[in-house]
């Protein structure tokens, strides 16, 4: 969780964006996202003390590909499930 929460280029917490596709507006709240190595993250926060299903890491990584939009192809970008509960990181290939 240090690493996650820690001072990295570009970072913030809870940040808010706003899309438009097809004519529809779309308001996002991005848990943490930063820069480490030249590489964007984008983390979402979950709280369960469950192991994560094939249908729950497919939700999430719906939810995620629509926050990796928003970044366009600016740069290499990773994201993840931060298991809160279990302090685990789970990378979402998207």
């Amino acid at each position: 969780g240090r690493w996650i929460l820690g001072e990295h280029e570009d970072a913030g917490c809870e940040v808010a964006y706003t899309s438009a596709k097809d004519g529809e507006v779309k308001n996002h709240i991005i848990d943490r996202t930063f820069v480490a190595d030249g590489v964007r993250w984008i983390v979402d926060h979950k709280t369960t003390t469950m192991e994560v299903t094939s249908e729950q890491l497919d939700s999430y990584q719906a939810q995620l590909a629509r926050y990796r939009e928003l970044f366009g192809g600016e740069q290499e970008v990773k994201c993840g499930i931060w298991l809160t509960e279990t302090a685990q990181l789970v990378e979402v290939p998207i």
